[in-house]
């Protein structure tokens, strides 16, 4: 596939369209991990250093290191420590799962990234809320992991809005967005994981519907906006062109009609700015970016400034 986007799935294109199989309805966990390309494991192999020619190899084992592969072809995903346990992928779907008590848990995008480095998947959960009584928010939990032995398991809670899909993972005060899935064995244990999981979710969007009302009570004019985006953007050669792409988004997006004019848009701007008119190398980058990179970074400096007096 192109852009480094290894393998994916997206339900009717939402919420990261343009890539991978569009499935018309959402998928069960063993219809995800298929349609996905990750119906996959990894296998761990001791380390060896070829210390010979080509002619006549020499080997030497590595104390403590061991190669990451993947079984379906062989490909070596990355070298970790002897401390190191594989997170399957069917079992980041299983700790989903156990997200609700029948086992069920429906499936919007899975995938992998860098030849199979890093895989994640979301599911929609229920909690959603209604910014200012009409600015819809559904909220998506997002697993991700890595079989390189550079990536944590995290688990994040990522509100997407409605009207445009942009991601407002914000680093709110008060509640955490993220958090780390232990290497655990037992069902038990995962199923406990997945209600504190849950718990955590619901005690983030409580802090994001409050301070999202608290930035559309704020009224916010072009000048202010402006003024603000001199702190949010690097001074750069190119820094007028990302202000001005902004500020047209603030004054013209349709999406931002009911809540114009006010810090709630603001916020918006810049997030549709950095979630889609911003144009990346690769829509690799483009995602990491979203969940974990430049993107979020300016999203929560924004909310930051915004959220002065």
């Amino acid at each position: 596939m192109p852009d480094a986007v290894e393998t994916m799935f997206s339900y009717r294109e939402v919420p990261w369209h343009g890539l991978g199989t569009i499935v018309e309805e959402k998928l069960t966990a063993k219809e995800a991990l298929v349609t996905a390309g990750l119906d996959w494991d990894v296998e761990l192999f001791p380390v060896r250093a070829d210390l010979g020619s080509d002619a006549k190899p020499r080997y030497v084992d590595v104390p403590d290191r061991f190669a990451v592969i993947r079984d379906r072809d062989q490909k070596p995903l990355g070298v970790v420590g002897s401390d190191y346990v594989p997170f399957q992928n069917r079992e980041a779907f299983t700790f989903f799962d156990n997200l609700v008590d029948s086992g069920e848990a429906k499936y919007e995008t899975a995938g992998s990234l860098q030849g199979g480095q890093w895989v994640w998947l979301t599911a929609k959960v229920p909690e959603g809320v209604l910014i200012g009584g009409e600015d819809a928010i559904e909220t998506y939990l997002l697993l991700s992991t890595g079989h390189n032995g550079m990536k944590s398991i995290t688990v994040a809670v990522t509100p997407v809005r409605v009207v445009c899909q942009n991601t407002l993972n914000l680093a709110l005060r008060g509640t955490k967005r993220s958090w780390a899935v232990r290497h655990t064995s037992t069902v038990e244990q995962r199923i406990q994981e997945a209600r504190e999981a849950i718990g955590l979710t619901f005690k983030y969007m409580e802090v994001f519907e409050e301070q999202a009302n608290e930035l559309l009570g704020v009224k916010m004019s072009e000048r202010q906006l402006d003024t603000m985006l001199d702190k949010l953007f690097p001074e750069t050669p190119h820094r007028d062109r990302k202000k001005g792409r902004v500020i047209t988004i603030f004054n013209e997006a349709a999406n931002l009609e009911p809540v114009r004019g006010t810090r709630w848009a603001a916020l918006n701007a810049i997030g549709e700015y950095m979630d889609w008119t911003r144009k990346p190398r690769t829509k690799e980058s483009q995602l990491i970016g979203i969940w974990d990179g430049v993107a979020m970074r300016t999203k929560d400096k924004a909310l930051q400034l915004l959220r002065q007096r």
